[in-house]
């Protein structure tokens, strides 16, 4: 018999690690009881209990961040302690992986030995980043389940990052007050007094309404609207001039911070608002000069000022601190390391406009995360594929999430260890087109945008070969062929998509019409059984523009 032994007054986080810890050790035919343990109990203590109080083991948690966690053996059973609840969930997790191997490769793909291994143990552990969120992964495209297994750690915001219309509605304003926005009403005009104080009013509102619910930090955002216009007023314009549009931005954030210092600080004492401007597009550029010293002394950042941003434009699959093929990144993050900035980092692992190819980063992915260390990046958000396993995002989705939680832990190994337990006897096949797509890309020198659009090459005759693309698509056929089940033929038919897309997207005047009708039927029958297209006229739009390229390609068939 095991118990879990908890305390009565737990919340949400510990109730989810009992239920986590139930279902996982059922396998073993072992009964468990959630009541207080006897002495000569086996046990697993979560959180802060009796047995961790008398053992004194709930002391070591003290030194630890929030999400850390320090699991020791007393007598017969485990305590699991940590700042937070949240971070005693994290540690069954590792428990499990050392009395039973436990590995979470993706949503249905779980490993645990076949025996219980009741050893002692004695762990402590911390992420490597204070926050991690993996974008679909914990929105939308996966279950809640999945995304708490691979330990996302969610930065406490109480807005949205795109919010200058959420705290500042214009079916609220816009009537009264058209000046407090832009001339096309896009943006928010960032000196205008009213606009500002209406905003900072508005935000010391949303504190009261949603800071500190969960944590004793919490992160407002100040980002503007998702596109590339900025008020052209000339007051506006005279601020371009001598602040640039990075620096008006980090002077109204300035203005919002010092509000809200100074409420918090009266208010709520012990807690923190963090102030957060997003340097994304138009303000990626910090307001420093050739010098990287600041334009003015009044675009140096306020206390709990941070600096989110996202280097759309840059080369993934390079370091992004990399001044040949990342000039414009290595600018942007020297700039604000010169500001004092602590930095929120918006990286890339997918092409947005082109979801079914695959481009690797694999040879930066190592090199960018020690990056963000280096430039105090406490907050990762990881944009990656919305669409269910393509371009080898399973993979992605393991790898990244196991290294930003313990950037110690070998890549290749992680790699190797995915391929054998996800793709199974398929594995060498599925193997050799990762491995040989990714050596071409190198050899190739791809650049890695989030855009397909600005690098058109990549998708030309010239920088590919017809006959290895047909090459890797008989390999994956290979592979579906030898699969064991259907559900690892579906996973190798998801890669397979790439090479059949490539074809028709690059190679298709190579084929005759009969070839062409049977490589479209086969493309779209991998797509259908992916769950990749739909049927009706929903989806998301990666889903229609899988659509729309079908019946471009059918076109051809006409007479």
């Amino acid at each position: 018999m095991i118990k879990i032994v908890k305390n009565r007054n737990c919340g949400e986080e510990i109730v989810f690690a009992e239920n986590e810890l139930k279902l996982f050790l059922g396998k073993y035919d072992v009964v468990i009881n959630a009541d207080d343990a006897e002495e000569n109990d086996k046990f697993i203590s979560l959180g802060d209990t009796e047995i961790a109080r008398e053992h004194g083991v709930l002391r070591f948690s003290e030194a630890l961040n929030d999400y850390g966690f320090y699991i020791k053996t007393v007598n017969r059973g485990y305590c699991i302690v940590s700042p937070t609840e949240k971070g005693v969930r994290f540690g069954i997790y590792s428990l499990l992986k050392e009395i039973c191997s436990l590995e979470i490769y993706a949503e249905d793909e779980i490993y645990s030995d076949d025996e219980l291994n009741w050893k002692e143990v004695e762990l402590k552990e911390e992420p490597s980043f204070d926050f991690y969120d993996s974008s679909w992964l914990g929105w939308n495209k996966y279950s809640v389940e999945f995304a708490k297994r691979r330990r996302l750690r969610i930065a406490p915001f109480i807005n949205s990052y795109h919010s200058f219309f959420e705290m500042m509605p214009k079916s609220k304003y816009l009537d009264e007050h058209r000046d407090w926005y832009s001339e096309n009403y896009t943006q928010l005009c960032m000196t205008n007094g009213e606009m500002i104080a209406e905003f900072i009013k508005n935000s010391l509102g949303l504190i009261d309404k949603k800071a500190f619910k969960n944590w004793n930090t919490s992160c407002l955002m100040v980002g503007q609207e998702d596109n590339g216009d900025y008020c052209q007023c000339a007051r506006c314009k005279e601020s371009y001039e001598k602040y640039g549009v990075s620096g008006t931005l980090i002077r109204f954030v300035n203005q919002v911070a010092r509000a809200v210092n100074e409420y918090v600080n009266n208010k709520y004492v012990g807690k923190t608002v963090k102030t957060v401007a997003f340097a994304y597009g138009t303000t990626e550029n910090p307001p420093v000069d050739a010098n990287n010293q600041p334009v003015d002394f009044s675009v140096m950042l306020e206390k709990n000022v941070v600096i989110m941003t996202a280097p759309i434009s840059s080369d993934f699959a390079k370091p992004l601190y990399d001044e040949k093929f990342n000039a414009a990144a290595s600018r942007l993050f020297k700039g604000y390391a010169a500001l004092g900035a602590e930095i929120y980092m918006w990286a890339y692992n997918s092409v947005f406009d082109d979801q079914l190819m695959y481009f690797g980063q694999w040879d930066a992915l190592r090199d960018n995360l020690e990056f963000y260390k280096k430039v105090n990046a406490q907050y990762m958000i990881d944009m990656g594929n919305p669409l269910p396993d393509l371009s080898f995002d399973a993979l992605t989705t393991y790898v990244r999430t196991s290294l930003a939680w313990n950037l110690n832990l070998d890549e290749k190994r992680l790699i190797d260890g995915f391929f054998a337990a996800y793709y199974k006897e398929s594995a060498p096949f599925v193997r050799q087109y990762f491995d040989e797509s990714n050596e071409w890309q190198r050899k190739k020198n791809i650049k890695y945008t989030l855009y397909a659009q600005q690098r058109p090459d990549c998708k030309s005759a010239e920088y590919w070969d017809f006959e290895k693309v047909k090459e890797w698509a008989e390999l994956l056929r290979k592979g579906e062929n030898v699969a064991g089940s259907k559900k690892i033929a579906l996973r190798v038919t998801a890669q397979k998509l790439t090479p059949l897309y490539m074809l028709l997207e690059i190679f298709i005047d190579k084929f005759s019409k009969e070839q062409l009708r049977d490589l479209i039927a086969e493309f779209e029958q991998a797509a259908r059984e992916t769950f990749v297209l739909y049927t009706e006229e929903t989806g998301i739009q990666y889903m229609r523009d899988i659509r729309n390229k079908l019946v471009k390609w059918r076109s051809l068939l006409l007479p």
